[in-house]
């Protein structure tokens, strides 16, 4: 009986690999196929995932306690700056002229000055509180707390007894870590207002 020729496999080639090319396809979808439905790796891939939603979260509670850090701040500084001015009223001749921070020294026995309250709340800033983006604005109606408008007892607006109020404002960035655009700030403010003492 005659026999076929064989055909000598080419380089890189078995001889399991001369059989039709239909047959070859066929295995390379089986073997993808079979891929598909192992497991081995999905915990990985599932850890991943939680993790990257888990530490978005874990920032988003840091940056929202930040800004509520900074918000009772600016509530406390508007107390503590009608504090330092109503202390500081026409009572005293001599005006305070203090200095902006890191070169603020405490006065006593002057009259303060808008920008004395705002030197006074930028030198006392806690941690975690940028003073520049701290600004006050110290202003003197020449009412008093029985009258309105037109008071006699305020000709000097920081006469004992008339009230003084402080605005204070505080620039919070929503996310310190990036650049400190005006675009990715929020104001917080808060207003105090008092009965000059002295």
């Amino acid at each position: 009986m005659e026999t076929l020729p064989t055909i000598p496999a080419g380089p890189g080639q078995k001889g399991s690999d001369m059989r039709p090319r239909l047959t070859r396809r066929s295995d390379a979808w089986a073997r993808l196929l079979r891929l598909a439905r192992e497991e081995q790796g999905a915990e990985l891939v599932e850890f991943s995932l939680s993790i990257l939603i888990l530490m978005n979260l874990f920032f988003c509670v840091i940056y929202f306690s930040f800004g509520m850090y900074s918000y009772i701040y600016a509530a406390n500084a508007a107390q503590e700056g009608t504090r330092f001015a109503m202390v500081h009223g026409a009572t005293w001749t001599t005006a305070c002229n203090t200095q902006a921070p890191p070169n603020f020294t405490m006065k006593y026995d002057c009259q303060a000055s808008s920008a004395d309250v705002q030197n006074f709340l930028r030198a006392t800033a806690p941690p975690g509180i940028e003073p520049l983006q701290v600004t006050v604005t110290t202003s003197w109606p020449g009412t008093t707390a029985d009258c309105s408008s037109g008071c006699a007892a305020c000709t000097t607006p920081q006469n004992k007894g008339c009230m003084v109020q402080v605005l204070v404002s505080y620039s919070y960035f929503l996310i310190p870590i990036l650049s400190k655009s005006p675009a990715l700030t929020f104001p917080l403010k808060s207003t105090s207002e008092q009965t000059i003492t002295q």
